[in-house]
């Protein structure tokens, strides 16, 4: 279990001009864990797998602001899922290669914009390579 202190920065804007302001708001934790797993289907096929959950929450707040201890920590998922494989086509001078990846990142609160917060949907990104190594 890691502690550290809490910065939460708050910005407003106007006529495209922007100020920053940092606040300590007390002490947090995060808790969590990953699990990852890669496998050499065949010589020229691999595939990996990764997950990962976090629990990040305010343990401690300042007194005077308007956190609560328990509030989950500014831009922070609890999920988080990668699957990618990777294939290779061997040649003479090398090889060419596929590489496809599937990410999916879970919702969370953002405090940047709003102190109450505003809800980060989960998205989820699809990619594809193609080369020569």
């Amino acid at each position: 279990m890691e502690q550290y202190a809490a910065d939460r920065s708050a910005s407003t804007g106007a006529n495209a001009c922007f100020a920053s302001l940092t606040l300590n708001l007390g002490h947090a934790v995060s808790d969590g864990g990953e699990l990852e797993a890669n496998a050499q289907v065949t010589d020229d096929f691999s595939v990996r797998l990764a997950s990962g959950y976090e629990d990040a929450r305010l343990t401690k707040v300042a007194a005077g602001t308007s956190y609560y201890v328990g509030e989950p920590l500014s831009g922070v998922p609890k999920w988080t899922i990668t699957a990618s494989g990777d294939f290779e086509f061997p040649q003479e001078w090398g090889s060419y290669f596929i590489r496809g990846q599937y990410s999916f990142t879970g919702d969370s609160t953002s405090y940047s914009e709003v102190s109450t917060g505003l809800l980060r949907k989960a998205y989820q990104l699809v990619d594809l390579r193609l080369g020569a190594a």
